[in-house]
């Protein structure tokens, strides 16, 4: 076993284990098989260039070699389309095309051969012919998981059923690889997702869970409407509080843990009230937006309400409990809820420059350091795809810092939008969300927005730097960096975010025929509770509250990077 080394046929041996592509003794059958579904023969061409270094090949072939290679029968992206069309329409068959097969062959013929020789020159028409297969794989998938879009065989409709069901379009074990729809195309240094627009293959310990919510906003309007609700608006120091420790390895002297709970539960006629007047302003609001730890659990059940009397069809809400800390997504179509709870992925450590930084030394000794009091559960992601141009996902605060494990699977599948709910100072473009969404907007080219709670921005000041009410930030690729403040005497955010189509190519030089949508920030209102309605409540705003008392005047607040565990 020492001198074992993994071969073509060993990589494909053990994506078949298990399935009914291993029952057949001959290569040859099981290939004919396997290859039927084109998600399957993606996953395999995808592991193989990732684990030999052999996708680099695409952009730097060997001395007298071109790819993509020259074709006397006319253009090779052509070709490859024609037969990953006849692919598509064969599936319901199960006819494999006559190309796929002699690939397959090529890869008989080399089964033998060790990964790391996969890209030596005198095997390279093993490499080619790899290569060749994930190009025609990807572009048999198109449009597969992408609602609206227009589809004329049966297989994207059996594969987002696989894909809503497993979280996978292979039929292959999910614990092994999955693969999945893609959005964007990375146009920027060289890796195996450089080599394809449509799907992605990924072997990451996050599971992925796909939302096809067709009709969740109109897909003619090209823009979509988020409320953004920065509550709690009040955050006290004794919202942090000392908890029991859970480890026997810290120190109880220069380690403890804490649970955070805002005094104040949300004020559900308030956000009804809001919601109204943002409906006036722009008659459809698609969802609202509450970040970190904003809501507890009992809570969710009369916020769903709220929303669903005012047919906003979407809810991304940062929701606190016992060892808890996860983001409640609710999506209303089909005339009724679906719900998933994405738990965060890392605790927050606080630390002392923190803890001056934020003034909680009355509830935390500053000499210690102050882990999250929430247990650290299996590592999940939710991509919702609303229509040909909207697929979004959304992180937790440390989960978009900590960039692993879940980094590189937002990375391969590129949402256009990337929502992080965080419990954080203001969110000015020196702080440390700003860095961090600048990376996602670089590559893949996803627009990032963060937002916390006026609470906590308003806690984050020293001598230098006054209070800020900036609680959101936007980051896209067409027009950078921009800081979002929320008024005084107004409750929430109206963002309107408008999609452009852009032409992406992958390295293999095929171009996605501009269908990639980039979303830029198009519009801000600040949105106030009527008079009218606070009145009828008979309580005041809690945007009214008094600041703390040596708070010192100002909006503006620490540049100071938050550091984190």
């Amino acid at each position: 076993m020492a001198n074992w080394k993994p071969t073509v046929g060993s990589r494909f041996r053990a994506l078949i284990k298990g399935t009914a592509y291993g029952e057949s003794v001959r290569f040859k059958d099981r290939w004919r098989a396997f290859a039927v579904w084109p998600p399957n023969v993606f996953a395999l061409a995808s592991i193989l260039l990732e684990d030999s270094g052999g996708y680099r090949i695409a952009v730097s072939p060997h001395d007298g070699r071109t790819w993509p290679p020259d074709d006397p029968n006319g253009d090779w992206s052509d070709r490859v389309c024609a037969v990953a069309e006849a692919w598509r329409q064969s599936v319901g068959r199960g006819d494999v095309p006559p190309r796929v097969l002699e690939l397959g062959a090529r890869l008989a013929a080399k089964r033998n051969l060790p990964l790391k020789e996969l890209t030596a020159p005198e095997h390279w028409d093993c490499c080619a012919a790899v290569l060749e297969l994930l190009a025609i794989a990807d572009e048999a998938c198109i449009g597969v998981g992408i609602p609206s879009r227009n589809h004329s065989t049966q297989f994207p409709i059996r594969a987002e059923m696989r894909l809503g069901r497993y979280g996978t379009l292979a039929r292959l074990s999910p614990n092994v690889v999955r693969v999945l729809p893609k959005l964007r195309t990375s146009q920027a240094g060289i890796s195996v997702g450089s080599l394809s627009h449509h799907v992605t293959a990924q072997r990451s310990e996050v599971r992925p869970i796909w939302h096809l919510a067709e009709g969740l906003c109109d897909p003619r309007s090209m823009r979509v409407n988020l409320l953004v609700v920065p509550w709690p608006y009040v955050v006290e120091a004794n919202a942090f509080r000392e908890a029991p420790s859970r480890l026997r390895n810290m120190d109880p002297a220069k380690f403890g843990f804490f649970d955070f709970k805002p005094a104040e539960a949300l004020n559900i006629k308030q956000l009804g009230n809001v919601i109204d007047e943002a409906r006036r302003r722009c008659e459809v609001v698609d969802g609202v937006v509450l970040p970190e730890g904003a809501i507890e659990a009992h809570e969710i059940d009369a916020v769903q309400k709220c929303l669903e009397d005012r047919a906003v069809p979407m809810l991304v809400a940062g929701v606190r409990g016992d060892n808890a800390n996860y983001a409640h997504l609710a999506l209303f179509y089909e005339k009724k809820w679906r719900l998933s709870d994405q738990h965060k992925h890392h605790r927050w450590s606080l630390d002392g420059n923190q803890i001056r930084q934020y003034h909680l030394g009355s509830s935390l000794h500053p000499e210690r350091r102050w882990w999250e009091n929430i247990a650290v559960r299996q590592r999940e992601l939710n991509f919702v795809t609303a229509n040909g141009w909207l697929t979004t996902c959304h992180l937790i605060c440390e989960d978009l810092a900590r960039q692993e494990p879940v980094a590189d699977l937002v990375r391969a599948v590129g949402p256009n939008l990337v929502i992080a709910l965080l419990l954080d100072g203001p969110q000015l473009s020196g702080r440390w969300p700003a860095r961090y969404a600048s990376v996602l907007a670089d590559d893949p080219g996803s627009s990032v927005l963060t937002v916390t709670s006026l609470g906590m921005s308003l806690r984050s000041w020293d001598a230098q730097h006054p209070r800020s009410r900036v609680v959101a930030l936007w980051k896209d690729a067409r027009r950078g960096l921009q800081e979002i403040s929320l008024e005084r005497e107004h409750q929430a955010l109206l963002l309107t975010i408008a999609a452009h189509w852009t032409q992406e190519w992958t390295a293999d030089g095929r171009s996605d025929n501009t269908s990639a949508a980039e979303l830029v920030l198009s519009g801000v209102e600040q949105i106030a509770e009527p008079q009218a309605a606070v009145e009828t409540a008979g309580s005041r705003s809690p945007t009214q509250a008094p600041a703390p008392r040596s708070a010192p005047p100002g909006h503006r607040s620490s540049r100071a990077s938050r550091r984190r565990a």
